[in-house]
C-alpha cells in the first residue's frame, strides 16, 4: 500500500510508539502520523478498537498551513470570532458574508444543539467559492489522503462534497450522532483543527456502535495539529465539552466531507 495502518494489533503490541497518557488520556495514538497514514482508534483503559471506521489520519502539514494562511489574509477569521463574541447567528438565521476575494459564505447553528452552546458552521456559499477551496485541498497534497481512503475502503472515485468551517467557544451538552447510517463505506467526514486554543480541552467524542446515552461514555480524542479523525457514515461521534470564553478564544476544525461515487451508487 502507499500508507502506513497502525491496526489495533500494532498499537496495543507496541510496535509503533504511542503518544503519552497526558497527550491522549483516553486512546492510544501513534506519536508520528505521516501524511496519508491511518491508525486504528484504540482505548486506552482496554486496548478495543472503538469503531471499524473511525480512524486517526495523517493529513499534510501544508493544508493546515494554507488553510490558516487564507482565513487570516481574508478576514475570515475576524468574522468567526465576531460571530463568537459580538454578532451571534440566531437560530433559523443564516448570515452571508461577502469577501474582497470574491468568495461568498454562509454561516448558521444548530436548531438542535443551540442550547449546549454556540457551535457555528461557516460554509461555502457559491460555486465560486467551492472552487477556491478545492484549489486549497489540491496545493496542500490532499491527494495522499485520498489516494489512502481509496485504496483502503475501494472507492472508485471519490467526490470532495463540501467544506465546513466549525467555530465554537463553549459547548457543554450531549450531541453524539452519525452522518450518514447505512452509507456502507462510501460516506466520510475528517474533522482536524486549524486554531486549538492554549486554554481548555479540545476534543471530539468518538462512541463505539452499540451506542451510548451520555458524552462521558464516548471515547474523548484530543484534536493534534496536522492529524485529523476520520468517521464514516454510521461512526457515532459528536463535540468535547469545552469553554474557551475567559480568554476570548474558540476552537476552529474543518470538516471535509467525501463520497464514493460510481455507476452503481450514483441515482
Amino acid at each position: 500500500f502507499a500508507y502506513q495502518h497502525y491496526t489495533r494489533r500494532d498499537i496495543v503490541e507496541g510496535k509503533v510508539e504511542t503518544l503519552s497518557e497526558e497527550d491522549q488520556p483516553y486512546i492510544l495514538a501513534p506519536k508520528n502520523l505521516g501524511a496519508g497514514d491511518l491508525a486504528s482508534i484504540v482505548r486506552r483503559d482496554n486496548g478495543d478498537r472503538v469503531d471499524p471506521e473511525g480512524m486517526l489520519i495523517g493529513m499534510p502539514p501544508k493544508i493546515t498551513e494554507l488553510f490558516q494562511e487564507y482565513l487570516e489574509k481574508t478576514g475570515l477569521m475576524d468574522i468567526a470570532h465576531d460571530l463568537l463574541y459580538k454578532d451571534p447567528v440566531k437560530v433559523g438565521e443564516n448570515k452571508v458574508y461577502n469577501l474582497e476575494d470574491g468568495s461568498k459564505w454562509s454561516a448558521r447553528t444548530s436548531n438542535n444543539w443551540v442550547r449546549d452552546g454556540d457551535m457555528t458552521w461557516i460554509d461555502p456559499a457559491n460555486e465560486y467559492t467551492y472552487e477556491l477551496i478545492l484549489n486549497i485541498w489540491r496545493a496542500g497534497g490532499f491527494d495522499s489522503v485520498l489516494d489512502t481512503l481509496g485504496e483502503k475502503f475501494g472507492a472508485d472515485g471519490l467526490w470532495l462534497d463540501g467544506t465546513t468551517f466549525i467555530i465554537v467557544s463553549n459547548f457543554e451538552g450531549y450531541n453524539i450522532h452519525n452522518d450518514l447510517p447505512g452509507a456502507d463505506s462510501k460516506v466520510f467526514n475528517i474533522l482536524f483543527p486549524i486554531v486549538i486554543p492554549e486554554n481548555g480541552s479540545s476534543r471530539l467524542l468518538v462512541a463505539e456502535r452499540k451506542g451510548v446515552k451520555t458524552a462521558q461514555e464516548a471515547v474523548p480524542i484530543n484534536f493534534k495539529r496536522d492529524v485529523g479523525v476520520l468517521v464514516g457514515g454510521d461512526t457515532l461521534h459528536g463535540t468535547g465539552n469545552c469553554d474557551y470564553r475567559e480568554n476570548k478564544e474558540f476552537r476552529l476544525a474543518i470538516a471535509v466531507y467525501l463520497i464514493d461515487i460510481n455507476e452503481e451508487n450514483v441515482e
